[in-house]
């Protein structure tokens, strides 16, 4: 099990952490928040809360926690996605889209980053699953740095003034 802190406004009161978490599949995963007047949590604060939080999940067992770093060669492509900050959805793509659409990116390139999200179809095998997670990091990776010209002929297009999608097919 992954964790990874989000930042808030340290002028918040009282102050609140939230600490999201995932699975090193990508699912299932979630958020807790940890009220605190404290600007840093430590580590064994941000584990015991997170145990407890997991119980729900992982009766009876307790999984083994670790921060992104700690598990990076572990995580699948949808994970990674997750620990980035992106959202992962499902939805039935191929009723809207036909029936090669398998997955589909959603981005914005905003000054503190890339505010993203990936869409998977809800018939989608596991393995189709991770291969579009893989593409849509790779994607997410060449957005950051592409000009209009560079998105249009990769594929992208453009569905607003700074939000780009691109759809996913089958080959």
């Amino acid at each position: 099990m992954v964790w990874w802190k989000t930042s808030l406004t340290l002028a918040e009161i009282p102050r609140r952490h939230i600490i999201r978490w995932t699975d090193i599949t990508g699912a299932p995963s979630g958020t807790i928040t940890i009220p605190s007047p404290h600007p840093r949590l430590d580590r064994r604060t941000i584990e015991s809360a997170l145990t407890e939080e997991l119980t729900t999940h992982y009766p009876g067992a307790s999984p083994r926690l670790g921060t992104e770093m700690e598990l990076n060669d572990q995580l699948s492509a949808e994970a990674r996605l997750r620990v980035a900050g992106h959202r992962v959805l499902t939805r039935a793509l191929t009723r809207v889209y036909g029936w090669r659409t398998v997955g589909g990116v959603v981005a914005t390139l905003l000054g503190k980053g890339i505010d993203a999200y990936v869409l998977i179809d809800e018939e989608a095998t596991r393995a189709v699953r991770e291969a579009v997670c893989q593409e849509a990091g790779r994607a997410l990776a060449e957005f950051s740095t592409a000009n209009p010209d560079d998105l249009y002929d990769g594929g992208w297009e453009r569905g607003g003034e700074d939000r780009w999608q691109l759809l996913l097919e089958q080959r």
